[in-house]
């Protein structure tokens, strides 16, 4: 692969995890403005989302299978040429249409920011969750080549991963339901 096909892969690569993230970090700050508007609610709204996390981890675990968790929506992109300009139209696609894979711990974290006391909590929440998308994405532009001979060896791992994922959300739906995910958060907070 030649460097300007390299730095053109890289620059498409950052345009559409820029397109995802604008809009994963919207709907997080959109989530914890809602909140804000039905904070007489919080009580309620914290016990539902510990609810529905953890049956979001039971779901991820297999132990709930609901086929409307597995639809995707899919739009017919077709880019003439790759320009940065359209991965990020294609990264904004992504992040609404790709919720199979990425759905459940998504709407847990939206659901946890909607019960966050501040509003920019969401946006904090779905930054970082952006980030833990953008660098194996960009991981994988950079070392194409490998990532297209290995994917095979790792495929086989997805399954433990889902399970170990369900499992952790259904312990953080537990904190959630229970208000220790805040006390949690506050013996850690350390005065920032």
């Amino acid at each position: 692969m030649t460097a300007a096909v390299r730095a053109r892969l890289y620059l498409n690569s950052v345009a559409f995890i820029l397109g995802f993230s604008l809009i994963f970090i919207g709907m997080g700050l959109s989530a914890s403005l809602l909140s804000q508007l039905i904070r007489s609610y919080q009580f309620l709204v914290q016990k539902i989302s510990g609810l529905l996390i953890i049956f979001f981890g039971l779901h991820m675990m297999g132990f709930i299978k609901w086929d409307f968790l597995y639809r995707e929506q899919k739009f017919n992109l077709q880019p003439k040429g790759s320009s940065p300009w359209s991965a990020f139209l294609i990264g904004v696609a992504f992040s609404a249409g790709w919720t199979p894979c990425v759905g459940p711990i998504l709407s847990s974290i939206l659901l946890y920011a909607s019960t966050a006391e501040k509003a920019g909590t969401g946006a904090i929440l779905l930054t970082a969750y952006s980030l833990g998308l953008a660098v194996p994405f960009f991981l994988t532009t950079v070392f194409i080549s490998w990532f297209l001979q290995s994917w095979s060896r790792f495929s086989r791992y997805l399954g433990r991963i889902n399970a170990v994922s369900g499992a952790l959300l259904v312990l953080m739906g537990i904190l959630v339901y229970t208000n220790y995910f805040s006390r949690l958060s506050g013996l850690l907070n350390w005065g920032f």
